[in-house]
């Protein structure tokens, strides 16, 4: 067990010499070598070094160097980055944060929902892709083999029927199109089902448009990526195939960039 003492006002806490136990101790006594700074802190928040200065930061927020990212320009930081974004995934969602440097990245960081990547600004935080043919970030939900409508459905009208929904459940988010899977896509919108009977679907929303059995109008059950945030940072090259770009989206939701520049 450790005893851990009650700092009095304006105090800290910090090992002693030979890190058996832990003693208050004033900001001033801290022998960093730098001017610590404490700044006003939100509810919750606690005291972070980051290497320069004294920080605040909530609970959660997971440093990238903290999983082995070196962000000095040079080393390769994909592998740290993939396994801090796994590690808030296994938490149920959180924060990235990548403090001042370049982060290179040698392939696609695939991030799960419900996840946040703070750097410490667009002029202080750089990740930057170390050669091209891929994107930095995949922001990818997962779609289900397309089912064909078992009747003509009109705009304005709130369900649907299938000729098998065995597959789909209330709740769920679908994206329905009114062409071949083979041809181009029309008519494409997403809905969630409030409830079903049988094949029959209900949506929370009334169509948007009219679906045609002769066009092959299908339904597809898809899975989305939600509420993903990148802010204040510079994400520089990157690219997949002909195309250029840095974060790839498919089948998400909610996706908020913040004082992202895009080199």
């Amino acid at each position: 067990d450790i005893r851990v003492p009650e700092p009095g006002a304006g105090r800290v806490l910090r090992w002693n010499a030979d890190g058996t136990a832990l003693e208050t101790a004033g900001i001033g006594d801290l022998g960093l070598g730098v001017a610590a700074t404490v700044n006003d802190a939100a509810a919750g928040e606690i005291l972070v070094h980051d290497g320069t200065l004294w920080v605040n930061r909530a609970p959660g927020v997971l440093d990238v160097r903290d999983f082995g990212a070196a962000g000095d320009g040079a080393a390769d930081d994909a592998a740290a980055i993939q396994a801090a974004a796994d590690a808030a995934n296994a938490a149920g969602g959180g924060t990235l944060y990548f403090p001042p440097g370049t982060y290179l990245i040698s392939g696609p960081i695939l991030l799960p929902g419900n996840i946040v990547l703070r750097g410490a600004g667009a002029g202080s935080t750089t990740i930057r892709a170390s050669g091209t043919g891929y994107d930095l970030f995949d922001i990818q939900g997962s779609v289900a083999t397309a089912i064909n409508l078992a009747s003509d459905a009109a705009a304005g009208q709130a369900d649907l029927v299938l000729t098998d929904a065995s597959t789909i459940s209330a709740g769920d988010d679908v994206l329905i199109v009114g062409a071949t899977a083979a041809g181009p896509k029309r008519n494409v919108e997403i809905n969630r089902v409030a409830s079903k009977a049988s094949n029959t679907l209900t949506f929370e929303r009334d169509l948007s448009d009219t679906y045609a059995t002769a066009d092959g109008a299908f339904v597809q059950q898809i899975a989305l990526k939600e509420n993903i945030r990148l802010e204040n940072l510079t994400i520089q090259g990157g690219s997949a195939g002909s195309l250029s770009g840095s974060v790839d989206i498919d089948y998400a939701r909610n996706v908020v960039f913040d004082g992202v520049t895009f080199l």
